[in-house]
């Protein structure tokens, strides 16, 4: 392990530990004041945002009288502005490097102070929030797809991070995305292993509309289940309905393809496998889920499990009928074979 993934591990083993007390823990233990503006009955007040009682409300302080603590149901607030600050520039820079888990961490000191006010209306920091969290589960995705090992997934502090954090989001019911948050929360929880529980919670959710964002992401959720309890066919028919009907949402449309060419090699169909892995490939190019379909591919061509022709005609959802698959695939990794030559002839110039 080099030093600076050895600091990074150790950075979230530590960050990990501080997250999940702030997270589970905030009713008891009162955060540092977050400092907002509402508007008042005549103009603009100051306000501290302190924690929550047992019942739920927001306990907060006018910045004009520090002393006196107020509770107060949290959709009857209105924060018109709260007080935050991060790098920008660090968390653009880590964006167009797809390096997510430092956009993920840059992002963390703003938000964790809010994550308990994150059901407030008008809370400028939920959807900040919602950033964060789905930059640690790119980081876990990326980690996992790339270690493609299941004790990847179980061991991901990313995904922890990313889970609690969308869960949060999820009862901010104001907010657009926060049906997509809830899903996601369960979703995090399959890749940490936690099926009992993600079934669960998954049951506890109505199933959204087929042009809702959260529709993909939640027949994504039940595929992972299924795939985990080897259901694969059943799986396939749950991916059907996130890959057919959803919006195409980058947080399961990928990730919906490559776990249905996983499911396509565990049920020996290897056509459609490599059909689904050679789609992924081609669509989103340059990323972690075209290392891991490039990689598949590799070994399917390797070893010939496509050589043979198909026993019978199969409906094709991405692909023209008449194409030669296999000789379409070849191309595709000599350009990829033939790209790394030259990139290499560049780094030694």
């Amino acid at each position: 392990m080099n030093r600076r993934h050895h600091k990074t591990t150790v950075y979230l083993a530590l960050l990990g530990l501080s997250f999940s007390l702030s997270v589970q823990a905030q009713q008891n233990a009162r955060p540092p004041g977050l400092k907002a503006k509402i508007r008042g009955d005549k103009d603009v007040q100051e306000i501290v945002l302190l924690g929550r009682s047992e019942e739920d409300k927001v306990i907060f302080a006018y910045a004009s009288a520090p002393n006196v603590r107020s509770r107060i149901e949290p959709e009857n607030l209105e924060l018109l502005d709260v007080e935050y600050e991060y790098n920008r520039s660090a968390v653009l820079k880590a964006l167009r490097e797809q390096n997510w888990l430092s956009a993920a961490l840059t992002l963390l000191p703003a938000i964790k102070p809010s994550l308990q006010f994150l059901d407030i209306p008008g809370n400028e920091l939920t959807p900040l929030a919602f950033e964060t969290a789905i930059y640690f589960m790119r980081a876990a995705n990326t980690k996992a797809i790339l270690a493609d090992t299941d004790a990847a997934r179980a061991g991901s502090k990313e995904y922890e991070f990313a889970s609690d954090i969308f869960r949060q989001v999820g009862k901010a019911h104001w907010y657009l995305n926060a049906p997509e948050a809830e899903v996601l929360a369960v979703y995090c929880l399959t890749k940490l292993s936690k099926f009992e529980t993600a079934t669960t919670a998954l049951e506890a959710i109505a199933i959204p509309g087929e042009n809702e964002p959260a529709y993909g992401l939640y027949f994504l959720t039940q595929a992972e289940i299924r795939y985990a309890n080897s259901e694969f066919r059943e799986a396939l028919r749950a991916l059907s309905q996130s890959l057919m009907f959803e919006t195409k949402n980058i947080n399961s449309f990928p990730n919906a393809l490559l776990l249905s060419g996983k499911c396509y090699e565990k049920i020996g169909n290897w056509h459609r496998a490599r059909d689904v892995y050679f789609e992924t490939a081609r669509l989103f190019q340059n990323t972690y889920w075209a290392k891991h379909a490039n990689d598949r591919l590799v070994v399917i061509m390797n070893q010939g499990l496509t050589a043979e022709e198909e026993a019978a005609d199969v409906d094709k959802v991405f692909f023209d009928v008449n194409e030669d698959m296999n000789e379409a695939v070849r191309t595709h990794l000599n350009s990829l074979v033939e790209k790394q030559k030259e990139e290499k002839r560049h780094e030694s110039e």
